[in-house]
């Protein structure tokens, strides 16, 4: 990895974004596609200088994850529901990945590379929404600290959106490149991570497990039970993450004790059993449920969510079956096949193309 660039390109970066995503800008609805783009494009470039060693070929490498990043947002397809906005920001971040790994290895296929790209990635972003958080707060009081002494403009100023707009692109793009300087203290951090994960996927699978087996005891006995599809898919999700903090890059072996190993197996081979429920409580039983009110924004989405961590589900749940071979054994392929699944629906589902064929989706709204 490439550590040897200046500042300037990142403030420039910072600056340039800061001034055309300032320009016009009313609300989060009212973002144009150029805003979008410019937007992702301006994330995907500086997460990236670190793995590219000629800028100018950055430039238009970065352009068509950038694009395929932004369209689920700029046709406001994903700006109505939570689960639609999460996978639209999920579809971009895998972006992101694929993007990195190019930039290292073309289309030759490094899961290592792929795997720590995405986890770096992670780490990076959430050191840098905490130091700009941290810079805002700064600017603020230096805002408030001035109207104290009849100094109002300051504070006038922090009150514009897009001056804040600007503001907040250039302590992002200093975020990044101070992250690129501290690389080894992120690889500690992502480590710690990934760390706790394997530590907490010992309790969640026992508790899905345990969670199973009264489900189904409840249902022989006729008991009745409710349904949320938000907790459901959350288990699901989380069993996800999980599982890859505890693979890894499939070169990092620990051993791990042989009846933890079973109960994780155990636990993937029944977590789908979490995403069919959830499936099921939102097409007959959530709210907005899909069979007393059609297909509306939100739960079209939870649909196609919740769909797409089936597919990653039952393929965890494959991989678990076979217990004469090693942990985990072929995850590799199944990820980067589901991550080019995810970008691919994304992308159709949330574009204009959709809503001509499925018109009910954008026509019949959410019952308040």
């Amino acid at each position: 990895m490439n550590t040897k660039f200046s500042i300037f390109p990142y403030l420039i970066i910072g600056i340039g974004l800061g001034g055309v995503l300032s320009i016009g800008y009313n609300s989060w609805e009212s973002c144009s596609f150029f805003d979008y783009f410019v937007g992702f494009y301006g994330i995907f470039y500086l997460l990236a200088i670190p793995y590219s060693h000629q800028l100018k070929r950055l430039c238009y490498t970065t352009l068509l994850p950038a694009l395929l990043a932004c369209l689920p947002f700029v046709f406001h397809q994903a700006q109505h529901a939570f689960s639609a906005i999460f996978l639209a920001i999920i579809s971009g971040y895998m972006l992101n990945g694929f993007h990195i790994h190019y930039l290292k290895h073309r289309w030759k296929l490094h899961y290592s590379t792929l795997f720590y790209a995405v986890w770096d990635s992670w780490v990076k972003l959430m050191a840098i929404a905490f130091f700009t958080a941290l810079c805002w707060i700064i600017l603020l009081l230096t805002g408030s600290l001035f109207s104290l002494i009849k100094i109002t403009f300051l504070k006038a100023w922090i009150d514009n959106n897009s001056f804040g707009i600007f503001c907040v692109s250039i302590f992002s793009a200093l975020g990044f490149y101070l992250t690129t300087k501290t690389e080894r203290v992120l690889q500690q951090i992502r480590g710690i991570f990934l760390f706790l994960f394997r530590m907490l996927f010992v309790p969640l699978s026992a508790i899905g497990i345990i969670f199973i087996l009264s489900a189904i005891g409840m249902y022989f006995t006729s008991q009745h039970f409710s349904l949320d599809h938000a907790t459901l898919a959350t288990i699901a999700f989380l069993s996800v993450i999980f599982a890859n903090a505890v693979y890894e890059d499939g070169k990092t072996h620990r051993k791990i004790p042989s009846f933890i190993v079973y109960q994780h197996r155990i636990f993937l081979i029944l977590t789908p059993l979490f995403t069919l429920l959830a499936l099921y409580a939102i097409i007959f039983h959530a709210n907005n449920n899909i069979a007393a009110n059609g297909l509306t924004r939100d739960n079209f989405a939870c649909l196609l969510s919740f769909s797409l961590l089936l597919l990653y589900n039952l393929a965890y749940a494959i991989i678990a079956c076979r217990f004469k071979k090693p942990w985990m054994l072929g995850v590799e392929k199944i990820n980067v096949v589901l991550a080019c699944i995810v970008v691919a629906t994304t992308v159709i589902a949330f574009s204009p193309l959709l809503s001509y064929f499925l018109p009910q989706i954008t026509m019949v709204e959410t019952p308040q």
